[in-house]
């Protein structure tokens, strides 16, 4: 059972452990192995048991720890999701200001000193009192290392909940306390990270559905995509609430109640109409995509623009990475704003077009004409880049093509 154990959990370990990296990040997955523990230790008590103690078993199991311990990249910032029993060692090289090898150095030394506990018994068989309460410390040594990681553990966990807690807009019930219990409705996009959305839906309860306009607005309950009716931003499936709150990227028409970082609670009118929307940026204000492709885009939608003319500022900007070079080509183009099939804002009749070489650190402003009422921008980026791949030291791994900041003016 134990031989079996130990592959099958190696194997999917393993699989795992690709997999996050070429996808994600590169982690260390101990959590996944925890439940070899138990084992673990029934397998040393029998073994200890029945059979004596040699010097060349202590040696194989040395050189396989100290193999791992000088080829795993450990990582040491706090607590790790796939790591926490790594969360003690983060301690101790912070407590007492360790070196990049300090760690090592320390796993190293541990490891001689199980070695020297394993030949107690062989080197004090003369006196098998003392080696007894070795044994007996080390037993209890490492209990009381177990103990200190779940505390340490524990209490990272608890200043990262703190740290979560602390972002979160205060009070937490604003938005029931804001519209005296009436209903709400949310409407976001590019959603990346649900949790604000749920901590919202948790201290406030009558924020009743949940809308996104590009498909990312997160479950459990039930969500939607709604349509762009007409040119003027009005959406289909108006619950008919008078209040809405608004993500960033988003404006809706009505009056703004109050304000909660990127967040607006705002008195709606009938119907429910858009003012602008801003698709295919991420929340940081990158044009990307999470998958790898060819071309990245940003589509704008101004729907209560004045009928006559006017100018739409549009600022690209790569302040954000200043590594090694990657131009990537700029495509603008602006024109009046149609429904297109899938009813979320496309050109109708195109008016202008511009275009530029983005590169590492670069900046530009385009003042461009704008058509004269509802209009559209386009902003295409050819090829994107991915910041994992530039610099080893970045673990970003979306494609970017660059920063992008849109205003108009009549």
């Amino acid at each position: 059972m134990f031989a079996a154990s130990v592959a099958l959990f190696t194997a999917y370990v393993a699989v795992k452990g690709a997999y996050q990296t070429a996808a994600f990040e590169p982690r260390i997955s101990e959590r996944n192995l925890v439940y070899l523990t138990p084992l673990l230790f029934t397998a040393l008590a029998l073994f200890a048991a029945t059979r004596p103690i040699t010097a060349w078993t202590l040696a194989v199991s040395a050189a396989l720890t100290a193999w791992a311990i000088g080829s795993v990249p450990l990582t040491f910032q706090g607590l790790e999701a796939d790591a926490p029993g790594l969360a003690t060692l983060s301690r101790i090289r912070e407590d007492f200001d360790l070196g990049p090898s300090g760690i090592d150095q320390l796993l190293y030394a541990l490891v001689g000193l199980s070695v020297l506990v394993g030949l107690a018994p062989l080197l004090l068989r003369r006196r098998q009192r003392i080696a007894t309460w070795i044994v007996i410390g080390a037993a209890l040594l490492s209990i009381g290392w177990s103990v200190r990681s779940e505390h340490v553990a524990a209490r990272a966990s608890n200043d990262f909940s703190d740290l979560f807690f602390a972002s979160l807009p205060k009070p937490l019930g604003w938005v029931d306390e804001a519209t005296g219990d009436q209903p709400v409705l949310y409407i976001g996009q590019n959603i990346a990270d649900p949790n604000g959305v749920w901590s919202m839906e948790f201290w406030n309860r009558n924020v009743r559905r949940v809308w996104s306009l590009d498909g990312t607005a997160p479950g459990p309950g039930p969500v939607l995509t709604p349509n762009i009716a007409s040119t003027n931003g009005r959406l289909v499936s108006d619950p008919g609430y008078r209040y809405a709150v608004v993500d960033a990227g988003l404006s809706i028409v009505g009056e703004t109640v109050t304000e909660q970082g990127s967040l607006l609670l705002l008195r709606t009118g009938s119907p429910l109409r858009l003012r602008e929307s801003l698709a295919g940026v991420f929340s940081d204000g990158w044009i990307g995509s999470s998958e790898p492709t060819d071309t990245v885009s940003a589509d704008y939608n101004r729907f209560d623009a004045p009928p006559g003319p006017g100018t739409v500022f549009v600022t690209l900007s790569r302040k954000g990475f200043c590594g090694a070079r990657a131009p990537g080509r700029v495509l603008i183009e602006v024109g009046t704003l149609g429904l297109g099939p899938q009813k979320n804002g496309v050109i109708d009749k195109l008016t202008d077009r511009r275009g530029w070489i983005v590169d590492s650190c670069s900046q530009r402003t385009f003042p461009i004409p704008t058509p004269g009422g509802p209009f559209h921008v386009k902003v295409s980026v050819t090829p994107p880049f991915q910041p994992a791949t530039l610099d080893p030291n970045n673990f970003e791994r979306r494609y970017f093509g660059a920063q992008l900041g849109i205003t108009s003016e009549p």
